[in-house]
């Protein structure tokens, strides 16, 4: 509806406010991956504190409406698959993992973030 230019402009508000709830006197990293898909990296958290983090992100996206070309949306989701690095994991089977519980999330209903189990 909005086409790409209006798909950027979700996209950084998302990245900007995504940014404002990471800890920054820790070493917590954004990217964007390419399309829709970002990748946090948060070091040091539980396995708990990481499913908190990700679904507190989730929920604060989802209560904020953004502003583009003239309109506001209301209701921004986020499907989030949630890794916990291994001492044997390399960045691909990392990421691998990661991107498994993205799509998990996805294809289970959307709007949801998904841990690994062990």
């Amino acid at each position: 509806k909005h086409g790409h230019d209006g798909g950027d402009i979700v996209l950084k508000e998302l990245a900007r406010l995504i940014q404002m709830m990471l800890r920054t006197s820790r070493d917590d990293y954004l990217f964007r991956l390419g399309g829709e898909e970002f990748v946090i990296v948060l070091f040091n958290l539980s396995r708990d504190d990481s499913y908190y983090t990700a679904e507190t992100i989730r929920r604060i996206i989802g209560a904020h409406p953004i502003k583009m070309q003239g309109e506001q949306i209301e209701h921004i989701t986020l499907s989030m698959g949630v890794a916990m690095a291994r001492p044997d994991d390399t960045v691909d089977s990392f990421y691998k993992r990661a991107d498994e519980l993205l799509y998990a999330a996805k294809n289970t209903g959307r709007n949801q973030v998904v841990i690994q189990k062990d």
